[in-house]
């Protein structure tokens, strides 16, 4: 008897095998949202090695649809928030500060087409400092 294996069963099984196993590592504390904010992160440090405009506008499109994506989840340590009000608060204050750091990539998006490197660096500045103060503001300790 011949038994045909497909890529797909191979996958399957792998799955199957493999999912119950807890991975210990360093990434251990990877969230959807931390996934995202490193994709938004790795674009905009490639983006000043970056060289065509048209090469720099790509990487700012990755950057803002991690932050799009990234509004779909909160930051660790907001489930520890009991309270209700509290939560929603902390919740419309997160997505406001991610609204305003895409506006500031769209900014961004904006200074590099029309090649004017002196907004690009301010619009750049003002990115470093949300980071900031998104940083400051809304991660967890233990991270």
């Amino acid at each position: 008897m011949i038994v045909k294996t497909s890529f797909k069963s191979l996958a399957l099984i792998a799955v199957l095998g493999f999912g119950f196993i807890a991975p210990v590592s360093a990434d251990e504390d990877e969230t959807p949202l931390s996934e995202q904010m490193d994709e938004l992160s790795g674009s905009l440090k490639r983006l000043r090695r970056a060289e065509s405009v048209d090469e720099k506008v790509a990487l700012i499109h990755n950057a803002q649809g991690a932050v799009v994506k990234g509004l779909a989840f909160l930051p660790s340590g907001f489930e520890k928030v009991k309270d209700a009000k509290e939560l929603a608060k902390m919740t419309a204050g997160y997505k406001k500060m991610t609204g305003q750091l895409f506006v500031l990539l769209c900014e961004l998006e904006e200074a590099v087409l029309a090649e004017d490197e002196e907004k690009y660096d301010e619009v750049y500045d003002k990115l470093k400092d949300i980071k900031k103060e998104g940083h400051r503001t809304y991660k967890a300790e233990d991270e």
